[in-house]
């Protein structure tokens, strides 16, 4: 690991020193949250395509309206084989992180749960959370981990179809956790940004918001994104596998100088 940390100490040392000067700390995650060595562990299959999460037959509201029997099926199918999946050193290198904050956001596009398992706290989910489930009709919801719905579910309350609690294809973001997400971003002084999908929105003005609310911007990505040029600090590496060295680098140097940020 020594050796590992030597190589990318550059991007890893200005990442440790921004960390310690924060006082309000956002960690925006994505997909590309789990990329090591070019492999995403979620929603993949053997061939390492993605498995049809954003093919319009499972992800969209029209799809759900026409066949909801066919999307139920699939996503008991994801279900099955994310409850077999645990965090990466990299989860758990966040709850660290956060462990050491006074202020502490993690805004995530993941939909798995993961970072919840893993025991991070102060999460909003942008894109939903595919363990909830919600009534298409009334305020019902309910979490699902560990459950297998069949391909009709209704509402206890008013027998209305239910629906996986993640967001479709061309739904707006849940109002609630969009606005966590702005007041988080409005009011952090760093904002890190690991494996985020910038072509989605809104996750670009997400970013730009932090910027223009006077934020410090790093991002850790395999290749450059939509919202690079802005960034401050930029790490082109895979963040599954360098975001321990960075977290482990940042205990290193508080033992060295304060017991705490």
């Amino acid at each position: 690991m020594l050796d590992d940390v030597r190589i990318h100490a550059g991007p890893i040392k200005q990442i440790v020193h921004a960390i310690i000067r924060s006082r309000r700390l956002v960690v925006f995650t994505g997909a590309g949250f789990y990329l090591q060595n070019g492999t995403v562990l979620t929603f993949r299959d053997s061939t390492g395509q993605w498995n049809c999460l954003g093919n319009k037959d499972y992800s969209s509201a029209e799809a759900f309206a026409a066949n909801p029997a066919k999307v139920w099926r699939w996503y008991n199918e994801q279900k099955k084989n994310i409850e077999q999946m645990q965090p990466t050193p990299s989860h758990f290198s966040l709850v660290e992180l956060e462990n050491l904050m006074d202020h502490f956001w993690l805004i995530t596009q993941t939909m798995d749960g993961l970072h919840h398992k893993a025991g991070s706290r102060n999460v909003v989910e942008l894109h939903g959370n595919i363990w909830q489930t919600r009534c298409t009709r009334c305020d019902y919801a309910m979490n699902t981990e560990n459950q297998t719905l069949d391909d009709d579910p209704r509402c206890p309350k008013c027998d209305s179809l239910l629906r996986p609690g993640v967001i479709w294809c061309g739904e707006p973001l849940p109002e609630e956790q969009f606005t966590l997400a702005l007041e988080a971003l409005n009011r952090c002084d760093l904002m890190i940004n690991i494996g985020v999908n910038t072509e989605v929105q809104p996750a670009s003005s997400l970013i730009w918001q932090a910027k223009s609310a006077g934020a410090v911007l790093a991002e850790i990505s395999s290749k450059p994104s939509a919202v690079t040029a802005i960034c401050d600090i930029q790490m082109r590496r895979f963040p599954g596998t360098v975001v321990p060295l960075i977290i482990e680098a940042l205990k290193d140097t508080i033992q060295t100088a304060s017991p705490k940020i």
